[in-house]
C-alpha cells in the first residue's frame, strides 16, 4: 500500500538577503515540494478468533430497616388544658395509641439505631426543641426535672402505649442524634436478619409556645447500621 503526502515550505528571508537569496528559496521551495512515499507490511494472514465473556456476580448483605407504617398521630393527650386529640399547656402529655410501630431489621444482621428531631409548627415559626437524654443534645430544664421549658418538649419510644411520665414501663428519651434503639434490642448488639419489634411513642410538651399555631410536625427515623 501507498500513501502519499505533499508538503509545502514557506521559507522567510532577512530583507538584506531577500534578493540575494530569492532564487536559492525558489530552489528550495521546488526541493522541498516532494512527495514521500510510505511502504506498510503486509499483515500476516490469521484466521477469525472465539471470544468468550465469563461473567460474576458477587452477593453482599445489605442493612437495612421498615416500618410498619409512614406516620402516626398522637392522641389521648391529658394534663394541662390538653384535651383529645389536643396538647394543651403546660406539660400536656400524648401518647400513640395501638397498633404502634413495628420495627423489623433487614437481611443483614445490624444495631437499630434511631433519632428524633424538634417538634415544626405549621407556620414554620419558632420550633420546640428536643430536649432529654442522653447528651449532648439539649436538657429539659424545668426545676431540674427531666419536664421540657418553653418551646422544648420531649419525646420517648417504650414497648407499651403508656404516657412517659408514668411509673413500671421502660422508655428510651429521643435525642436529635443517633443512639442505639435499647426497646428493639436491649443490649444494643447486633439484631438477627427479620428481628422485629412493636414501638409505641410517647410526648409531654412545653410549658407555654412562642408559636400559636394549632398544628406541629416532627419525624423519628430509625437506621440500621
Amino acid at each position: 500500500m501507498k500513501l502519499r503526502s505533499r508538503y509545502r515550505i514557506r521559507v522567510l528571508t532577512d530583507p538584506a538577503r531577500r534578493r540575494a537569496d530569492r532564487r536559492s528559496a525558489a530552489l528550495l521551495a521546488i526541493a522541498c515540494g516532494i512527495v514521500v512515499t510510505l511502504i506498510a507490511l503486509p499483515v500476516a494472514a490469521a484466521a477469525p478468533a472465539s471470544l468468550n465473556v465469563t461473567l460474576n456476580t458477587v452477593t453482599q448483605q445489605v442493612k437495612s430497616v421498615t416500618l410498619s407504617t409512614a406516620g402516626v398521630t398522637y392522641s389521648n393527650c391529658t394534663g394541662g388544658s390538653s384535651s383529645g386529640n389536643n396538647l394543651g399547656f403546660p406539660n400536656g402529655d400524648c401518647i400513640t395509641p395501638a397498633p404502634g410501630v413495628t420495627v423489623t431489621n433487614g437481611t443483614a444482621p445490624a444495631t437499630i439505631v434511631v433519632n428524633g428531631t424538634d417538634m415544626v409548627p405549621s407556620d414554620n415559626g419558632p420550633h420546640w426543641t428536643l430536649c432529654g437524654q442522653p447528651t449532648p443534645g439539649p436538657q429539659c430544664t424545668v426545676g431540674g426535672l427531666v419536664s421540657p421549658a418553653q418551646n422544648q418538649y420531649y419525646e420517648t419510644l417504650s414497648a407499651a402505649n403508656a404516657y412517659n411520665n408514668s411509673g413500671g414501663v421502660g422508655f428510651l428519651q429521643l435525642s436529635n442524634n443517633s443512639f442505639c434503639d435499647s426497646i428493639f434490642n436491649n443490649s444494643c448488639a447486633n439484631s438477627a436478619p427479620g428481628a422485629t419489634k412493636t414501638e409505641f411513642l410517647s410526648v409531654e410538651g412545653p410549658t407555654t409556645s412562642a408559636d400559636p399555631s394549632t398544628s406541629w410536625a416532627t419525624s423519628v427515623t430509625w437506621t440500621a447500621t
